[in-house]
Order: C-alpha cells, then structure tokens, then sequence
C-alpha cells in the first residue's frame, strides 16, 4: 500500500509561488522544505560573505595574527566561499550566521575542516573570529540541538535570514541572486 503525500495547504501553496514563482512544479511539503533549505543555504553564505567583505578571515588570521605582518594586503575576492563552524549537517546552526566565516578555497578545504592546521589553530581561529570563547561553546552546545525540519521551521529561518540580508544590504534576495548587490568587490587593506 503505497502512503499519501501531504498536498501543500493554501499557505504553503502561496508561499512557494511568492519564493519560486508561478512555475515553480513544487507539489509535496517535502519539495517545498528541500527548497526552501537550498535558499536558505545561497542566504546564509550571501549574508557571511558580505559581512566579512568577501575577505577570506583564514588569510587574515594567519598572516595579521599567528603570523604578526603588518604590511601584507589581503584583498577580497567574488570567489571566496562561506565556511561553517559547526558542521552543516548540525540543523540547528547550519543557518546560524555567527556559525561561519567567508574563507578562500585553500583554508576551507585545506586548513579550517580538519586538514593542515591543528585543532588548537583551529579552536584559536574561531575564537578569534566569533570574538569570545562564550559564542564559541554556545555554539558547540546549539550544535547539539535536536531541530525539527518542518515547514513552519524552515520558514522561520528563511524570513530571519532575508531580514537580517535587506539589514546589511537594503536589496532583496532576488535583488542580489540578479546581480544588483556590488558591495565587498573594493580594494581595500586589513
């Protein structure tokens, strides 16, 4: 016997066409969740990006901080990636925008998670860049934390998120996902 899939109420319906527009073929509450996760990964990179200028933190804190120069120049760049702390496979702070940094290729995937650099770097860098050992053990205990992963949930996040982006930005999602947004590609020095 095969189970029914949950048909989308009004509100969901109207929410999906809102988001996705007319088109958008979503059906089942669980498509409309998976979606609205997959914005809500795209605004939560957008909004860590932006708020650390598109700078790779990583860089900074190897060369100002463990390293002491001073005249180094570390310049953003469009292709630097947002990096989580607590993994994101953590529902509860996968969203959390105190829960990453923007980093450049090589710290993400070589240094940061769990590669070149030793875990006390490690523990030092996010100290470091959360700004005080209490946000860094909060998050590690949110980390821990059971999220349900409904529609009323994920909802949630997605509103929190595109307010705290037109906060930083005063553009919108689509605003940015078009092209608008041209803040953090300056020159600038650290």
């Amino acid at each position: 016997m095969k189970t029914k899939i949950p048909e989308l109420t009004e509100e969901q319906l109207l929410f999906a066409k809102e988001l996705f527009g007319e088109k958008n073929r979503i059906k089942t509450r669980k498509q409309l969740i998976r979606r609205i996760c997959a914005q809500n990964d795209k605004l939560w990179s957008y909004i860590v990006k932006i708020r650390d200028n598109y700078v790779c933190q990583a860089c900074v804190f190897e060369h100002k901080i463990i390293r002491k120069e001073e005249n180094v120049q570390i310049l953003p760049h469009k292709s630097n990636q947002a990096m989580h702390f607590q993994s994101r496979g953590n529902w509860y702070t996968r969203h959390d925008t105190r829960n990453g940094a923007c980093g450049c290729y090589h710290h993400h995937q070589n240094c940061v998670d769990g590669g070149q650099w030793d875990p006390d770097k490690t523990k030092k860098f996010w100290i470091w860049t959360l700004g005080s050992e209490e946000l860094y053990e909060e998050l590690k205990r949110n980390a821990k934390k059971p999220f349900k992963k409904n529609f009323e949930n994920v909802k949630c996040v997605n509103d929190g998120l595109k307010a705290e982006l037109w906060e930083m930005t005063n553009m919108t999602f689509k605003e940015i996902e078009g092209g608008k947004y041209k803040g953090g590609m300056i020159r600038l020095t650290i």
